[in-house]
């Protein structure tokens, strides 16, 4: 897996919006990824699944770094336990050079207790801030599928939006585009 960040952080590009969609919303990837990126300056990271791990993050620097201190106060880091708070966090986070990493973007939207309709909406909204985050650095998110079939159609609109999309499935790297 190192072999495959080391060459996507390479292709990661400012305007670019890639997804990264697998059963765990790819969480050991998008660790790799937190830090190969903070290595290299800074980072936003906004989680909306529980699925950041700071001892993970910071055991992987170690490999890298002895400087980890300096390293990991380059990530800033919010937590959305709701699909509100997520628009709200995407909203209020401002345009940085640094990339910025969504892990499990859409866990928020599965909540059957927020209407399907409303979930769209907000969605809607959270495609026009990631546009806007997406100018002047790259954004990656990770993604998993609903278990609830009604709202798979989230998932696919989230993924038109994509430039790039890495599909993981059963421990292989599947890429619906040519992007590696």
């Amino acid at each position: 897996m190192v072999g495959l960040m080391d060459n996507a952080l390479t292709q990661f590009t400012t305007g670019t919006l890639t997804a990264i969609v697998g059963p765990t919303a790819e969480r050991d990837l998008m660790h790799e990824a937190a830090v190969q990126f903070a290595l290299r300056g800074p980072l936003q990271i906004i989680d909306g699944g529980n699925r950041f791990d700071v001892y993970t993050v910071a055991r992987q620097m170690r490999r890298h770094t002895v400087d980890l201190d300096t390293t990991l106060s380059r990530i800033s880091y919010a937590r959305a336990f709701t699909c509100y708070q997520m628009v709200t966090l995407l909203q209020e986070t401002p345009l940085t050079a640094g990339p910025l990493l969504i892990l499990d973007l859409l866990t928020t939207f599965y909540d059957e207790s927020v209407a399907l309709n409303e979930s769209y909406r907000l969605l809607r909204q959270v495609i026009a801030e990631i546009e806007r985050l997406r100018r002047p650095a790259p954004v990656v998110i990770s993604l998993r599928a609903p278990t609830v079939p009604a709202r798979e159609g989230l998932l696919r609109q989230l993924l038109k939006a994509t430039d790039q999309q890495i599909m993981r499935l059963e421990r292989k790297t599947y890429r619906q585009t040519t992007f590696f």
